[in-house]
């Protein structure tokens, strides 16, 4: 059983049971309440009806005390109490059967009478254990008077016992205690099951993530509904799903420059073991050891663009404000030659004589370098490529045409990847390392903008980038 399971439990457990307690101290004091107030109300009309016959009897409208007493007897057989009639003087007068005819005559004492005096002035009173010496057990008693024209000429007191009340009350106790007993279960069991339904899908991402921290990159956990824990789910597949995927990209990375590696090793090992072994003719010697110094040089290239993809994210950026219309032209006339020998048409249009921008003088020189580096290697001799800058809305927009065989839309999605090599790349120049695009978009990215690639198969590549103005 989990740790969270048992909290959860612990916590559902103690607000239930605090709250059940509170409602069943609540039900007993408003139970007792009510049925004490119901039996002063049923004593209340039961006078009501004891005072009419008896004026009725007083006044002669009644036969006799046969008559009058066969009704005090139905009414309180019907409403289970007693009763007395007193006096002014508080004689009684007359008694119900549970009383008996042995207190009629007697005159209550001072003690008995005193809560009932205010009847003698028409109020009803109520009283708890009044009149002790004629109703023998603790009794509820309500003293109601019999007005004869105007006047209380007597008063009737009548009991309810008090333990016979209890009685009645502790059954209505039993049956609430049963259903409070079955919904404290019911509730005990929808705490259980609502705790287990909360831990059981954190128990599960707990051994998720342990997985995941593992290495396990495949595993998944249920997100099922729309609240906080399948949220929490749903962002741990989503992180399980990105470290996957970083997972493919360092294997992919380690298998690529692993062979990037290994060819101009592999070439130039070969090279000089021909020539420490003397297979190899003396004369050819100078052109073996110009293949050594290319091989080398793609090899230094390529240390230098893993470099510095690295350090991008370590090093911020040298800032400054230059025109980026003389760094176009610099880097043009740079990629001159390899132009001119595939017979290449470079055609430079520019916004403004001068365009100030605030950027990273290196890194942006790097991008062009790039971008121009690709659009010669894949422009077919007789092409034509294209630099053009625009002012917009205060950003300047550098695009970058050529009309290559262009790009398919599956190879777009993932040309600024590391060591991505569509077939067009592979077909065209096996020199490249496939870290080109992948600098541009870094070094772009850092400058808090992006770069967008426009291209379709047959109709060349078109690539956008943004660079702020400079404020001077």
């Amino acid at each position: 059983m989990s740790a969270i399971f048992k909290k959860l439990f612990g916590l559902y457990t103690g607000v239930i049971l605090f709250s059940f307690t509170l409602l069943a101290l609540a039900l007993s004091v408003a139970f007792r309440g009510y049925f004490i107030s119901q039996k002063e109300e049923s004593l209340k009309k039961q006078g009501e009806k004891i005072s009419y016959l008896y004026a009725r009897f007083l006044s002669g409208e009644i036969g006799g005390l046969y008559e009058l007493h066969s009704q005090f007897r139905i009414i309180g057989e019907y409403l289970d109490s007693d009763f007395i009639i007193v006096g002014r003087d508080f004689r009684v007068l007359s008694a119900s059967e549970g009383v008996g005819a042995g207190f009629v005559g007697k005159t209550l004492s001072e003690e008995s009478a005193e809560p009932f005096r205010a009847a003698l002035s028409g109020k009803i009173v109520t009283s708890r254990g009044g009149a002790s010496e004629v109703f023998a057990e603790p009794a509820i008693t309500v003293g109601y008077p019999v007005v004869v024209d105007g006047r209380a000429v007597c008063v009737i007191l009548m009991s309810s016992s008090v333990p016979e009340l209890q009685r009645t009350i502790a059954e209505v106790y039993k049956i609430g205690l049963w259903c409070l007993a079955a919904s404290v279960g019911a509730a005990f069991i929808m705490a259980f099951a609502s705790s287990r339904r909360i831990s059981e899908p954190l128990r599960e991402m707990s051994e998720a993530a342990k997985l995941i921290a593992g290495g396990n990159f495949d595993r998944r956990v249920e997100a099922a509904g729309a609240d906080e824990i399948a949220q929490l789910a749903w962002s741990l597949n989503s992180m399980a799903e990105s470290l996957s995927s970083q997972e493919a990209s360092r294997k992919e990375f380690i298998a690529n420059i692993s062979h990037d590696f290994r060819s101009p090793l592999m070439s130039i090992r070969g090279f000089v073991q021909a020539m420490k072994e003397g297979a190899a003719p003396a004369e050819n010697f100078p052109r073996y050891f110009g293949i050594i110094i290319s091989e080398t040089d793609r090899l230094l290239k390529l240390a230098n663009d893993i470099l510095d993809l690295n350090k991008i994210a370590g090093t911020g950026l040298a800032l400054s404000d230059f025109d980026v219309n003389a760094l176009i032209k610099e880097t043009a006339l740079g990629a001159e030659e390899r132009v001119r020998a595939k017979g290449l048409t470079l055609s430079l249009t520019f916004a403004d004589e001068a365009s100030y921008v605030r950027a990273d003088y290196e890194k942006i020189e790097r991008v062009l370098q790039n971008l121009l580096d690709n659009a010669v290697k894949f422009t077919p001799p007789g092409g034509k490529i294209d630099v053009e800058t625009t002012l917009l809305e205060g950003r300047l927009r550098v695009n970058v045409r050529d009309t290559g065989e262009g790009i398919s839309k599956a190879d777009a999605v993932r040309v600024f990847e590391r060591f991505f090599k569509g077939d067009a790349a592979r077909s065209a120049a096996q020199s490249g390392s496939g870290l080109g695009l992948a600098i541009v978009r870094e070094f772009i990215s850092a400058h808090g903008e992006s770069v967008v690639l426009k291209s379709e198969e047959g109709q060349g590549c078109d690539f956008e980038f943004w660079l702020g103005l400079s404020e001077e």
